[in-house]
């Protein structure tokens, strides 16, 4: 990735959220495009480069953005997502605004057959967004990884009945990802409606961190009965402050090589499964 050829001395405007938005001043390697469900409007310039004229949605700020640009959905943003976004190689997707600990920013997928997002480029980072439940029965995951040093950092996804594939799925092409930060819950208040693993790592990767994540499995817990599957021999994995509650146990493939783990709260004495 390049240097820096935009400084904006006074930050993102952001007061609370991620750093990245909250950080005075701001260096960015491309352009910062914002978006604001309740004032923006989907249309070309000027709109969309501050955050007095934002963009409405998402899915038009990806569509008028180029690779290594920033994506600020600023305090209070609220979407809902019909079909798959396929964000920028490099691009930065992140939320500005926080309550009680968790993102404002919001985005709920309302389809039968389609995931919110495709991340293939490499270099995608989403953070500090809440991910709502599923609004209809979806078989397909919320998010698919199939470029490489994917990060997501900070973010909040709640899972119930309609969740019936996983939130995070990290594919063939998906080296060297992080997750950070972040918390996977059940919200569902039901045994027969559970929701599916969040977190699927199903190929041979190299280099992955889970850094401070918390899966919880709420009143019902996750319908395979594990809040992360890892079913594909990796390498080089580094899982450390992580939180499994409500008897959210982890699976490994024995196939794995160079696992370590270190700083694991669970209630339960099999929180990590090996087979």
């Amino acid at each position: 990735m390049g240097g820096f050829n935009t400084v904006i001395a006074h930050g993102l405007g952001q007061s609370l959220g991620d750093t990245h938005v909250t950080a005075e001043p701001f260096y960015s390697v491309e352009t910062v495009w914002y978006v604001n469900s309740a004032t923006g409007v989907d249309a070309a310039d000027p709109n969309g480069r501050s955050p007095a004229k934002p963009f409405a949605t998402l899915g038009y700020a990806v569509t008028s953005s180029g690779s290594q640009d920033t994506i600020v959905l600023m305090d209070g943003h609220a979407e809902t997502i019909a079909a798959a976004i396929t964000p920028n190689s490099g691009q930065i997707i992140v939320g500005g605004g926080s309550s009680g600990g968790l993102p404002t920013a919001k985005l709920t997928l309302n389809a039968a057959a389609s995931g919110m997002f495709t991340v293939s480029g490499a270099w995608v980072q989403f953070r500090n967004i809440w991910f709502n439940a599923n609004a209809q029965a979806n078989t397909t995951p919320m998010i698919t990884v199939t470029g490489a040093s994917f990060l997501l950092k900070d973010c909040y996804f709640q899972m119930a009945q309609y969740d019936d594939n996983v939130a995070v799925k990290l594919t063939t092409g998906a080296a060297y990802p992080r997750i950070e930060g972040t918390t996977f819950v059940s919200t569902a208040t039901a045994l027969t409606a559970q929701p599916y693993t969040p977190v699927l790592i199903d190929a041979v990767l190299a280099g992955i961190t889970l850094s401070g994540v918390t899966f919880d499995g709420g009143t019902t817990g996750f319908s395979t009965g594990y809040a992360m599957l890892v079913s594909a021999g990796v390498t080089g994995m580094r899982i450390e402050d992580l939180t499994l509650a409500n008897g959210s146990d982890i699976y490994i493939s024995s196939g794995s090589a160079t696992v370590t783990v270190s700083g694991i709260t669970s209630d339960d004495s099999a929180a990590i499964r090996w087979a």
